[in-house]
């Protein structure tokens, strides 16, 4: 699975970073929202995980600007900041997680489990509707 992790805060990405190495996802990391959405219009991610305070850019315009980019990307967010206002937002924008810091370490790593499972069933969904619809071509290979 390849994620997208942007946090203003270096140790933070490190940290995690380190969590999910066993796992052995593909991570990108950047303290900067505006490298972030770089990054998002050059490679291909399944998971964006960002905080919502940072200097450079607001994490609440940076994820509307992600949504724009990708509609349907899983979006996790970790911070130490929540309030009503945070959480009309989160159901508006269709995050996929919600994690207060500090972060519960069993949580996180079974929440990415289940948005793998997620990520690799729509893609064998995506891939088994191509073939069905371009079924002459593949029986070719047969």
């Amino acid at each position: 699975m390849n994620i997208l992790m942007i946090d203003d805060d270096a140790g933070i990405l490190e940290s995690l970073t380190e969590i999910m190495k066993p796992a052995m996802y593909n991570c990108s990391t950047t303290t900067s929202p505006n490298e972030g959405l770089a990054l998002m219009k050059k490679f291909n991610y399944d998971l964006v995980i960002t905080d919502i305070r940072m200097e450079e850019m607001d994490g609440k315009e940076m994820i509307k600007k992600i949504r724009k980019m990708n509609e349907g990307i899983k979006i996790i967010v970790i911070s130490a900041y929540c309030d009503s206002q945070l959480v009309h937002f989160l159901l508006d924008f269709h995050i996929w997680s919600y994690f207060k810091k500090p972060l519960n370490i069993k949580e996180f790593m079974g929440v990415l489990a289940d948005i793998e499972k997620k990520v690799v069933h729509d893609n064998k969904r995506h891939l088994d509707l191509y073939k069905n619809k371009n079924n002459d071509f593949f029986r070719r290979f047969k």
